[in-house]
């Protein structure tokens, strides 16, 4: 993610590695760019005004004849302008925008979802937005050792001085499972699941 947009490398050989070219930002330049992918898919959200999501067909980077090139985007998603950063679950094809605003679907800066199964028609599906804004966030169908919630779609959001759990299983309704503060927090910034989904490990900026 660089400031004027999103730009791929072909590393195979980590000595020589080739610049095969960028996708420009949608709108203007930003410090802040993420990007996750599913399957053949790039997604791609920035903190520029009126940004979205871009969508880029990641097979384009098999053909490049002469690198760097410029790259167009496949298709955009406009439901919300900025976005700190985006949260894939791979398993249910949704992606979530966070810290997002702008838009006819800001969500609070909370979890803004998106179908991404067509993922060259992504839609909207949902929010969570009842404990403002998210940083961060970890989006899995969950698979650990609580059994009441084995097959849901769970997010884990670092939202500045709580970790909030949330199931976004039903899009329409979401449902927080729990809020958690602690003492001598610093602006709760990000977390990660380990393997046996048993802890997540929680870091503060």
């Amino acid at each position: 993610g660089l400031t004027n947009g999103a730009a791929f490398s072909d590393i195979t050989d980590p000595e020589f590695p080739v610049r095969l070219g960028l996708l420009p930002a949608q709108t203007g330049n930003s410090t802040w760019r993420d990007i996750k992918t599913r399957g053949y898919y790039a997604f791609i959200v920035s903190e520029a005004s009126d940004h979205g999501m871009q969508v880029f067909d990641l097979r384009k980077l098999r053909s490049v004849a002469n690198p760097p090139t410029t790259f167009s985007v496949d298709a955009h998603y406009d439901q919300f302008g900025r976005a700190h950063n985006i949260v894939i679950d791979v398993d249910s094809g949704f992606a979530i925008a966070v810290g997002s605003n702008q838009g006819t679907q800001t969500c609070g800066a909370g979890l803004h979802l998106v179908d991404i199964n067509s993922p060259l028609a992504p839609s909207f599906a949902g929010c969570f937005s009842s404990d403002g804004y998210t940083h961060d966030a970890q989006c899995i169908t969950y698979d650990g050792p609580d059994s009441d919630y084995t097959g849901r779609e769970i997010c884990l959001a670092s939202n500045e001085d709580t970790v909030t759990i949330v199931d976004v299983s039903n899009k329409a309704s979401t449902l927080q499972i729990s809020r958690t503060p602690y003492p001598g927090s610093r602006y709760t910034h990000q977390g990660w699941l380990t393997d046996d989904r048993r802890y997540f490990l929680v870091n503060d900026e």
